[in-house]
């Protein structure tokens, strides 16, 4: 395990760990943790699509996904991605998972499945 280097902030409610190279971003409060992928920014702004998935871990609970279509992708006429896919801009997970996303995170394990949302 190689640890990158991450940023750490102290945020209202909460603690922000920011990995500087990718812009992922993970914000864990009490309640839940909330993992940003790639920034805001990144995607176009009619793009956004919101899904609730039961979590893999944690029966009972659900996960909420944000995805979005990155910019210079979107097809305005059709409201598709030319690119086939949305990628995940946001994922809010169960706080039962806080301790392994946060260690997967400081690994860089997390960084490295979702490499494909940074690839153009």
């Amino acid at each position: 395990m190689i640890p990158i280097p991450v940023e750490v902030k102290q945020e209202p409610g909460g603690v922000t760990l920011r990995n500087p190279f990718t812009g992922h971003e993970l914000y864990v409060t009490k309640d839940r943790v909330v993992e940003m992928v790639i920034p805001k920014e990144a995607c176009e702004p009619k793009s956004f699509r919101v899904f609730k998935v039961p979590s893999k871990k944690v029966p009972g609970k659900k996960t909420t996904l944000l995805m979005c279509c990155k910019r210079g992708h979107w097809d305005a006429q059709t409201k598709r991605c030319d690119r086939g896919y949305f990628v995940p801009h946001v994922y809010v997970h169960p706080v039962e998972l806080a301790r392994e996303l946060i260690y997967e995170f400081l690994s860089g394990e997390l960084s490295r499945r979702r490499k494909s949302a940074w690839e153009d």
